[in-house]
Formats: C-alpha cells, sequence, structure tokens
C-alpha cells in the first residue's frame, strides 16, 4: 500500500480566524500545501463544531479528506495551532511543522506494528493520545473486542467493509466516521483493503477480545 500523504491537524479558532485579505492561517497553510503536493494525498484532522469551517475555507479539498472529531476527543488530541506532517514516511525524521509553536510536540516517531489481518501505523503516540493507521488486507477482520476505559474514534480513508458496532453491522467507505465508546463491542472488517484513522485516549493494551479468528486471546 502507498503511503498516504499529508496530514494536517487543526486546532483552536485562533487557526481559523482572518489574517489578511479574508484568508485563515488554515487556508494560508493548505494553499502552501497545495502549491507543493497533490490534492489526493492532503488529509484533515479537526474539531467537529469546525469542520465545516474547515471545509469551506478549502473547496477545493474533497470533504471526505476532512474528519471532525468529537471535541471531547479533540481536547486531548490535537495540540494549539496548525500541524502538518508526513504521516506514513519511511522515516521519523519526515515530519514537518508549520507552527513553530508545534515544534515540541511530544509524538512519538512512527512506528508499524505487524498484525496477522494487516498492519498498524503509529502516527503519534503520547501519554494523552493515540493516532493510528489501521490497515486491513481484503477478507480480513480484527477480532471481535472491547476497550475497559479506551475511547476511539475511527474514520474510513479508504476502501469498503463492516463496522460490527455493538448489535449492528454498518457497511462502510471512505469518509465514514464513528465514535466507540468504552464497554461497546466492535469488529472492522475488510471487504477490499481497507484504511481506517484511529484516533483515541492512550490506552493501547487496554483490549479483551471476545473472538479472534488468528487464536489470539
Amino acid at each position: 500500500m502507498a503511503a498516504l500523504g499529508f496530514l494536517v491537524q487543526v486546532a483552536g479558532e485562533d487557526a481559523l480566524q482572518p489574517l489578511v485579505a479574508g484568508q485563515s492561517h488554515f487556508s494560508a497553510v493548505m494553499a502552501w500545501l497545495i502549491a507543493t503536493v497533490p490534492l489526493p494525498s492532503l488529509y484533515v484532522v479537526c474539531s467537529a463544531s469546525v469542520v465545516e469551517r474547515v471545509r469551506s475555507a478549502c473547496p477545493s479539498l474533497d470533504t471526505t479528506h476532512v474528519v471532525g472529531i468529537s471535541d471531547r476527543m479533540a481536547l486531548g488530541v490535537l495540540a494549539s495551532g496548525i500541524s502538518v506532517r508526513e504521516w506514513d514516511g519511511p522515516s521519523p525524521g519526515d515530519g514537518m511543522v508549520a507552527d513553530g509553536a508545534l515544534a515540541e510536540s511530544t509524538a512519538a516517531p512512527f512506528r508499524i506494528v505487524e498484525k496477522p489481518w494487516g498492519r498498524e501505523i503509529w502516527w503519534a503516540e503520547t501519554d494523552r493520545y493515540l493516532g493510528k493507521l489501521i490497515e486491513v488486507r481484503a477478507g480480513h477482520a480484527l477480532s471481535l473486542q472491547y476497550h475497559r476505559q479506551k475511547l476511539e474514534t475511527l474514520w474510513v480513508v479508504s476502501g469498503r467493509g463492516r463496522f460490527q458496532i455493538g448489535d449492528n453491522e454498518v457497511l462502510v467507505g471512505p469518509g465514514y466516521s464513528v465514535t466507540v465508546e468504552p464497554g461497546t463491542v466492535h469488529r472492522i472488517s475488510a471487504d477490499d483493503d481497507l484504511r481506517v484513522v484511529e484516533v483515541s485516549s492512550p490506552q493501547a493494551d487496554d483490549v479483551v477480545r471476545l473472538a479472534d479468528r488468528y487464536g489470539r486471546q
């Protein structure tokens, strides 16, 4: 699977305030990026309360490339201002910072965790939150599981599959997003190669498996 490109994280009303000629800080950063990299390579994560403003600030960006996460989650996940980074790069040194105030980020370097169903790319790992890109191969599925404490928001970037959330199973594709509360039984299954962004609270080992086709406990 090819690298996705650049992840833009937007937080705070200050990032959307006009600078000059009605252009916001975010618009200025996006204009620079669009002139540098192809549009399909850009993805934006922001608070759900400003997602429409983010989309309107950059109408040339596909709406499925802009995901809003719950305000509750955003408080722990997004730093103040705007950050831009290569989020599936070959080495930890590939990140970029568009706002100098973010240079002291606590995020750990990228790491890849191989799984029997595919792999996870950990693009952010701190004591406050985790950020992962979950890649599930066609025909495979994660375990049926729940978390005792972990809160997570899932966003489908590409591919088709099914999410089981509690007693319901829904067909999902690019742009689908759902927040999974602690204690909720869930599973991700891939009909074709599926990419899902997960942003969660930091309890990485908080997994209770109820069923698993690969024999894991």
